[in-house]
């Protein structure tokens, strides 16, 4: 009997979580449709674009999706959300949940805002008119949040990008549903935008944009960047040769599986750069820190692994390896010309794996366990006797609470997976922040269900507001 890899099912009640976009060729007819449709007569909303930054500031309007659709209904977000809130503490802060009036029980929804109260922040759960079925919890792509100078004064505005996408117009609703509810501390606008984007592979630092061009041209950027996402945008792109091209859709191995990999992306190394890449502020020296992922394997090999199998994950690490240095190599000399003072510092990005049994199907997905895709804070605190520079970092965790062997799968009778073998690379991510100054919050629900549709903390929210 030919030996594979550990089997690694999910519980059915995590398995069900909506995917987070197309990949591949959708995503590159996607963008070519979205070029073709730009209107014209969109304006800018004002002058001086400064957009929310990925780091610096201290978070005070955070937005959450609560995905509302039957099929996924089950998936236990709640605790993903009443997690967040707890752990975030901090006071003086917002949550807003964008969900159908009738997608959290009333006791749930009593609880968050009692759990946000104790910490001295608010709860507010936001109904909005809109397809709900479609609304999956990547609350981070559908807008960017950016003040412009109108009239004189600063307007934020939730901005939607040009591309198509499912969750078009929910900024729009969004700020509706505000506006209603009568948040009197929040004056936020919506706006269009003639630039196609994707939230999460924006990141924005002191004083540069980095954009990652899979969702994005360059024409756009040069034609219409300035005006409406602000100065010194940097596009990163790998050259590499792009996974998806010559990975199938089926890749199928001896041990009877099709494997399919779906965090490629044409012209970069992984899907959004929030999934390898995080801006970690200023150190003292005056330099911006950038911490990018490493591809390492996250689980055991054995000398009895099939050789198609060790082929399959060679290919993954290697090709994605070379993408992210050809990213961090054009990275280096576009902040050189930007006279930017920089450090990277490299983290550890696990590969790992996921397998589905329907049927006779045997499937497995590969995946990146990404501890880039964290909350960060970075701000100056004067409110005290010792004013201080705060340095705060909200990790996922993959190994915490991932073990699942304990239960049977009823349909295969087999027990599910464990991913246990990742909590050295929660712990190693950890100590890295640590050594950069960071108080380190490390979540401890598990995580894995979200990165397996490319997502994990970061995707979940979207920081509207810094201070």
């Amino acid at each position: 009997m030919t030996s594979s890899l550990q089997l690694k099912l999910l519980p059915s009640k995590l398995s069900s979580l909506s995917s987070k976009n197309t990949t591949g060729a959708q995503e590159k007819q996607r963008t070519e449709q979205s070029n073709h449709r730009l209107k014209t007569t969109i304006k800018v909303p004002g002058s001086k674009p400064r957009i929310i930054s990925s780091v610096y500031g201290k978070i005070k309007t955070i937005i959450l999706f609560f995905p509302t659709n039957g099929a996924y209904s089950i998936y236990p977000y709640f605790e993903f959300v009443k997690e967040l809130i707890v752990q975030m503490g901090g006071g003086g802060r917002q949550f807003l949940l964008i969900a159908e009036s009738n997608t959290l029980s009333e006791d749930q929804s009593k609880a968050l805002y009692i759990l946000a109260n104790q910490k001295g922040n608010y709860f507010c759960q936001v109904p909005i008119i809109y397809d709900s079925s479609d609304l999956a919890p990547w609350a981070q792509d559908c807008f960017l949040p950016i003040t412009y100078n109108v009239a004189g004064k600063d307007q934020t505005y939730l901005v939607e990008p040009c591309n198509e996408s499912s969750n078009k117009n929910v900024a729009r609703e969004l700020v509706h549903s505000l506006e209603e509810i009568g948040l009197a501390n929040l004056n936020i606008q919506h706006s269009d935008s003639l630039v196609p984007f994707v939230g999460g592979n924006v990141l924005i630092g002191k004083n540069f944009t980095l954009i990652g061009l899979n969702r994005t041209n360059k024409e756009t950027i040069k034609e219409h960047g300035e005006n409406w996402l602000g100065k010194n945008i940097i596009l990163l792109e790998s050259k590499s040769t792009d996974l998806h091209l010559f990975w199938p859709e089926c890749r199928s191995t001896s041990d009877g599986y099709c494997n399919k990999y779906e965090a490629s992306a044409e012209r970069q190394a992984v899907f959004h750069l929030d999934l390898f890449i995080t801006l970690a502020g200023k150190n003292k020296e005056g330099q911006e820190i950038l911490v990018i992922g490493e591809p390492v394997i996250g689980f055991s090999i054995t000398d009895d692994t099939p050789f198609d199998i060790k082929e399959l994950i060679k290919d993954v690490i290697t090709q994605t390896t070379r993408a992210i240095e050809e990213t961090i190599f054009h990275l280096k000399r576009e902040l050189r010309n930007l006279s930017i003072p920089f450090k990277i510092i490299r983290n550890h990005l696990p590969l790992t794996y996921y397998d589905e049994r329907i049927d006779h199907q045997k499937t497995r997905y590969w995946c990146w366990a990404s501890y880039n895709n964290c909350l960060v804070e970075h701000y100056y605190d004067n409110s005290g006797l010792d004013p201080r520079v705060v340095k705060n970092v909200i990790m996922p965790s993959y190994g915490i609470n991932s073990d699942y062997s304990s239960k049977k799968c009823a349909e295969t009778r087999e027990l599910y997976g464990s991913w246990t073998d990742l909590h050295i690379y929660d712990l190693q991510n950890q100590w890295l922040w640590e050594d950069l100054g960071y108080e380190v919050t490390l979540m401890r629900q598990d995580y894995n269900p979200f990165i397996r549709r490319q997502g994990s903390l970061n995707c979940l929210t979207n920081c509207i507001e810094r201070e």
